[in-house]
């Protein structure tokens, strides 16, 4: 855990958080995976970005949502 802190300390949390400052979130999903590795993690790669479409469709399929 201490390498994976020094790690995002560095460049990859520099840039990921610089992009979430601005609400950037067209590379979420290679900021997910460097985040992933530096976690030595085997299951949970982001392949994509889900559409607004997608998401929506997913959050419905595993969440309960009071309307």
């Amino acid at each position: 855990m201490e390498r994976f802190a020094l790690k995002l300390a560095n460049n990859t949390g520099k840039a990921f958080n610089g992009r979430l400052e601005k609400n950037d979130f067209s590379k979420v999903d290679e900021d997910h995976n460097a985040i992933w590795r530096l976690q030595d993690s085997s299951v949970g790669e982001a392949t994509d970005i889900m559409s607004p479409e997608q998401e929506k469709a997913f959050i419905e399929e595993h969440y309960e949502i009071e309307e």
